[in-house]
């Protein structure tokens, strides 16, 4: 899960639509009620993983529950790779 937070964190630096303090970046930060992620964000953060990890989202886990910290993305993208394996 670490891995996957370092990618996300970098992403979100490198992608976002407001200025991100790297230190006040933790893994359980509320992305979406803090405007970190909005709705085309996050459309694009879905693409971003699913060609990195080669994976697939469906419609109903793009969804605030799995988006909402780094910590759930990751449970989210490390769940899915692992039912690829």
């Amino acid at each position: 899960m670490a891995d996957t937070i370092a990618v996300l964190r970098d992403f979100l630096i490198n992608h976002s639509n407001q200025p991100i303090d790297p230190d006040e970046l933790d893994g359980s930060r509320d992305l979406l009620e803090e405007g970190v992620l909005d709705s085309l964000s996050l459309m694009v953060l879905v693409e971003f993983l699913s060609e990195r990890y080669s994976i697939e989202f469906d419609a109903d886990e793009v969804i605030p529950r799995n988006f909402k910290s780094l910590e759930a993305i990751a449970t989210l993208v490390d769940g899915k790779v692992e039912g690829r394996g």
